[in-house]
C-alpha cells in the first residue's frame, strides 16, 4: 500500500519539486515504512520549502518520537506551537511527548488542550477523548477516565476499545 504511496509522491515531486504538501506526504509514507531516514530528508524538504507550515513540523516531531529522539520531537512540537498556537496536532504530539517521559499529568494537560481545539467533527477527536481516558486511568481517576470514555462513545459509538475501557472500570 504504501509503495504505491511512496511511486506516486515521488512522481509528484519529480513533476513539482515545490510542492511542500506532496514531500510531507512522501515523508508520511516513508515512515509507515519505517525507512526513518528518507522520511527525514523529505521532511527536510518540506519545510525548507515552506518552514511557517507548522504541520510540517508536527508531522517531523513524530518521526523523532518514532525513533526515540525525544528531545528532538520537542523541538519541533515547540517550533509548530510558535508557528500556530492553536495546532491540536502539536498538542498531541506533546502529549504522547509527555507519556513517553511518564509525566502523565502533563500530558492529560496536553490532551485537555488538543481536545479543546479540535474541531467538533473532527476524526481525530474520539481518540484524543480515549487518550486521554486512558491517561485517567493510569492516575487512578476512574471517574474523569469514565467521562473521557463516554465523550468518545458519544461522538463515535462504535468505538469498541472506549466501550470495552469503559466496560472494566
Amino acid at each position: 500500500m504504501f509503495d504505491d504511496a511512496i511511486l506516486e509522491f515521488k512522481q509528484a515531486v519529480s513533476i513539482q519539486p515545490e510542492f511542500d504538501i506532496a514531500w510531507s506526504n512522501l515523508a508520511i509514507s516513508f515512515t509507515r515504512k519505517k525507512l526513518y531516514e528518507e522520511a527525514k530528508k523529505a521532511y527536510f524538504k518540506a519545510i525548507e520549502i515552506d518552514s511557517k507550515w507548522s504541520d510540517h513540523h508536527v508531522n517531523l516531531g513524530w518521526l523523532y518520537l518514532n525513533i526515540d529522539q525525544v528531545n528532538e520531537a520537542s523541538k519541533e512540537g515547540k517550533v509548530a506551537l510558535k508557528l500556530n498556537p492553536d495546532n491540536e496536532w502539536a498538542y498531541d504530539l506533546f502529549g504522547n511527548i509527555h507519556i513517553s517521559q511518564g509525566k502523565l499529568k502533563e500530558a492529560i494537560n496536553s490532551y485537555k488542550k488538543a481536545i479543546s481545539l479540535c474541531p467538533k467533527d473532527d476524526a481525530y477527536l474520539p481518540s484524543y477523548y480515549f487518550t486521554l481516558g486512558l491517561l485517567y486511568v493510569e492516575i487512578g481517576d476512574k471517574s474523569e477516565a469514565r467521562k473521557q470514555f463516554r465523550s468518545a462513545l458519544k461522538i463515535r459509538p462504535n468505538y469498541w476499545e472506549a466501550e470495552k475501557q469503559l466496560k472494566k472500570l
